[in-house]
């Protein structure tokens, strides 16, 4: 982080210093109370369960500096951190977040869509580091609340940066790209996620494709050309658009896709130049997240062979289609997030993969879809009848809906279900052999990455 004082944070965040030496020096900020240190600043939230405030009186003891909107003066014992009063913490922590990028003078590219940002983001990153040195998020600092954090770490000793841009609520992404003031903006998909705020995908593409409102002049935007949605309403925004697919009227796009155990080889296509590319993250839908990776090397003039072979070395991320193997079962982590679309192809990718054993696919929850939420689900059961499981195991009020569906299009495959995902923990050990694939995938809340360490554990212990 570049150094801040404390008066230079009172200043940009609009506060006032109730105690201790304003020229005190900040170079980190902290949300969360146990990782505090003496350089820190520490801003607490206050969040649907927690205010954050309770957690002052300990944290002086250690931060360099704290805000605080609930004190008009300094407390009686103001330990270590300097004190200064701000109206609203989480407005304060944007301005601090914008002071920060304004002295980051480095291009950056920003990352949203419905679906496969974060593994969009690091294959970006991979391609772009083929001749680059690059900052990207780190985590999942991608909100009102996280992007600021990612843009205090994020210093002029990079060459570019790789910001992952989420959103919530309306006006979110408009508000964050604004602070992050890309040079370039991905779209990698329009789906039904947060359909419950955004009432159809229609209204979701505008939403995403809002992100260029923060774009800075001379920008491009990225735009997934096999997408009907983004197809059809990229071409509104005020800025050039490149497309990537499969599509023959894609700008950069792929040719002979293939796939080799649930992995792609594919050719990329841009322009005159014809690039192979092997992926070793499975799935059929990350060629189109490749293809965004190489459409941006190229824009930034990285040698896309050298790309290529940064993104083929790129083996996952946590919750992300991690796979491990553990006493012979192997397990796939994909239960960070969930959306009708990467549900069903999550478990495309369980049956394209060689298997000795059994495939067992674990389902919980998909959250904020609106009124269909459980005409989504049912939607994924239909599409799992069809597949050669053996089990499938739901977890949750709504995901029993995968398996009732599932069932009553003829599934030839078993379906257990719980309520939570600890519930679910001794029947997969005692179900899981050598030999068997575990897909876990659900909506972070659902907590199937707790549940497929446990297995992990489990499984090490048996």
């Amino acid at each position: 982080m570049n150094a801040l004082t404390v008066n230079e944070i009172a200043q940009a965040a609009g506060g006032r210093i109730l105690s201790g030496n304003p020229e005190t020096v900040v170079t980190s900020l902290a949300i969360d109370s146990r990782v505090v240190t003496n350089d820190c600043l520490f801003i607490p939230i206050i969040g649907e369960r927690t205010d954050a405030h309770q957690f002052l009186p300990e944290v002086c003891e250690e931060a360099a500096a704290v805000l605080t909107s609930e004190h008009d003066a300094a407390p009686e014992n103001p330990g270590r951190a300097a004190w200064v009063r701000v109206d609203d913490t989480i407005a304060a922590l944007s301005a601090i977040g914008a002071l920060c990028r304004s002295r980051a003078m480095i291009p950056a590219v920003g990352v949203t869509g419905s679906v496969g940002k974060t593994t969009t983001r690091e294959l970006i990153a991979a391609a772009l580091s083929a001749g680059k040195t690059v900052y990207k998020t780190n985590r999942n600092y991608n909100s009102r609340i996280g992007l600021p954090i990612t843009l205090s770490e994020m210093t002029n000793d990079y060459d570019c940066a790789v910001l992952e841009l989420g959103m919530n609520v309306p006006g979110e992404l408009t508000d964050i790209a604004k602070l992050a003031k890309p040079a370039c903006c991905v779209v990698t998909n329009i789906g039904v996620a947060h359909m419950e705020f955004y009432g159809s995908q229609e209204g979701i593409c505008h939403e995403k494709l809002s992100v260029t409102q923060g774009m800075l002049p001379g920008g491009v935007l990225f735009a997934n050309g096999d997408d009907p949605y983004l197809r059809k309403f990229a071409p509104d925004v005020p800025f050039p658009v490149v497309f990537f697919g499969e599509g023959e009227d894609n700008d950069v796009r792929a040719v002979d896709v293939r796939l080799e155990d649930a992995l792609a080889r594919f050719t990329a296509v841009l322009g005159v130049e014809r690039v192979p590319v092997s992926l070793s993250v499975p799935g059929r839908h990350n060629v189109l997240n490749a293809l965004a990776a190489l459409a941006v090397a190229s824009h930034f003039g990285v040698d896309l062979h050298k790309a290529a072979e940064a993104i083929g070395a790129y083996k996952g991320y946590a919750g992300r289609l991690l796979t491990t193997i553990v006493s012979g079962v192997t397990l796939i982590d994909d239960a960070y997030n969930a959306s009708p679309a990467s549900m069903k192809g999550g478990l495309d990718i369980l049956t394209q993969r060689g298997c000795a054993g059994r495939r067992v696919a674990v389902l919980g929850d998909m959250k904020e879809l609106g009124d269909r939420t459980d005409d989504f689900h049912r939607e994924v059961g239909d599409h799992a009848a069809a597949l050669p499981l053996d089990l499938l195991v739901t977890i949750g009020s709504s995901a029993r809906y995968i398996g009732e569906a599932a069932k009553a299009a003829g599934a030839a495959f078993d379906v257990m279900g719980f309520e939570t995902a600890m519930d679910a923990k001794d029947a997969l050990l005692s179900y899981a052999k050598p030999g068997d694939i575990l897909y876990f995938k659900a909506s972070n809340s659902m907590k199937l990455g707790a549940l497929a360490a446990a297995v992990k554990d489990g499984l090490k212990d048996a």
